[in-house]
């Protein structure tokens, strides 16, 4: 599968949800922080575009956009995307809503990562249905970008389809498990397309992602960072280290350290439904550690 060739059989990326078990702050400066991926999900798959369209669907939060290529590519410069544009044509404002960052990430990536494509005119459609709650904490905004990363670089030829396990294989990336799983709503548009989900999906699911090189991780979980980049300015990296890797991780600097012998623990997570901007809240501890507020400074350190 690549852009502009007919989809034979869908592609579905699902990337979990995180829950930081210690050092949620002290990790934006260079201290270990201990994460764990949970089993709330965003889910993106990749529909057969309009020719000369770009077009996303996020229905979690009834937003359906669509660009021209050449709308999209008015953006690019030799440098990269040109930012101030790029905000300008997500309607960001000063204070930015949820639906202008997320499609603010969606244009970056699309732009940094399929300008090839999109020169020639082929299009991009994305939906994403996702059952993690925004501003909750819980990395959900993380999982989107890794989606979207995994997705753009497989369709632009960076990174290689998932092998699909035969029917005898206990692989635990099983394409058959990602198929009953699929958010109702993907599964109904995928038939709608002609893409029965009874067809097994190329699919990547957080900790079984293993089936990808090291090297291709690396590369979504680094364009995952920069999808996270556009949503929350400075963001640790953790976020999407989780999503992309799954499982329990150690971080530190940028370096990830998977987590071999975590003990059965039961972590009670509640949504409060308080919404609350992670990028504040990084804003407000960097200041007081800046100003060597002790109260601060030292739990970091």
């Amino acid at each position: 599968l690549r852009l502009g060739q007919e989809m034979s059989c869908p592609l579905v990326v699902s990337a979990p949800g995180k829950v930081i078990l210690h050092g949620e702050h002290a990790v934006v400066y260079g201290k270990t922080a201990l994460a764990t991926s949970v089993d709330l999900r965003c889910f993106l798959a990749l529909l057969p575009p309009r020719e000369g369209c770009v077009e996303l669907e996020l229905p979690d939060i009834k937003l359906h956009k669509r660009w021209t290529c050449s709308e999209v590519m008015a953006v690019k410069t030799q440098e990269g995307a040109d930012l101030e544009m790029l905000r300008e044509l997500c309607g960001c404002g000063s204070a930015p809503s949820t639906e202008s960052l997320a499609l603010l990430a969606f244009l970056y990536l699309t732009v940094s990562i399929c300008d090839g494509e999109l020169r020639k005119n082929a299009g991009v459609h994305a939906l994403v249905v996702s059952s993690l709650p925004a501003s909750a904490g819980l990395g959900s905004s993380a999982a989107y970008s890794v989606c979207l990363a995994a997705g753009l670089l497989f369709i632009s030829g960076q990174i290689e389809r998932l092998p699909l396990p035969d029917s005898s294989s206990s692989s635990c990336s099983s394409s058959d498990s990602i198929s009953r799983t699929l958010p109702a709503l993907i599964a109904e548009r995928l038939a709608a397309e002609g893409l029965s989900s009874d067809k097994p999906p190329c699919a990547a699911r957080g900790a079984h992602a293993h089936a990808w090189s090291e090297a291709e991780l690396r590369l979504v979980n680094k364009w995952g960072l920069e999808g996270e980049r556009m949503i929350h300015g400075t963001p640790s990296g953790i976020d999407n280290s989780v999503s992309t890797y799954g499982g329990a991780i150690s971080f530190k600097s940028g370096s990830v350290t998977p987590l071999k012998r975590m003990p059965n623990m039961k972590i009670l997570l509640v949504n409060t439904k308080v919404s609350r901007s992670t990028k504040k809240m990084v804003a407000n501890v960097r200041h007081k550690y800046e100003k060597v507020d002790h109260t601060i400074s030292q739990p970091c350190n």
